[in-house]
């Protein structure tokens, strides 16, 4: 896991800085569980935006994502095979072993 993630640093490298000085940092979502990285986080359209995650682990994953601030309307999972279209907010989801899944968050 440590290895992915400083692959995944070098790759892909995090600069965050403030456009406004009354900039109020807020948290989106909290993950629960401890072996995924999230590869990345992209507006899907102007109601929504794709979260990709890679699993780490040898095994399957159960993580379960809350919402401390706004809840989306819906949230679907896609693994590359198959799509789960009903809202899953507040589920647990199914990281497969060594996996990457997409997960379509709609406001």
């Amino acid at each position: 896991a440590s290895a992915n993630h400083f692959g995944m640093e070098q790759f892909q490298p995090l600069i965050a800085a403030p456009i406004k000085k009354d900039f109020k940092e807020t948290q989106l979502m909290k993950i629960s569980g401890s072996k995924y990285v999230v590869a990345s986080i992209v507006n899907s359209n102007e109601n929504g935006f794709q979260i990709r995650m890679r699993s780490v682990s040898q095994k399957e994953e159960k993580i379960k994502l809350s919402w401390p601030t706004k809840k989306p309307l819906g949230l679907t999972v896609s693994n590359g095979n198959a799509s789960h279209d009903q809202n899953i907010i507040g589920q647990k989801i199914l990281l497969p072993a060594n996996g990457l899944i997409t997960l379509n968050v709609l406001w």
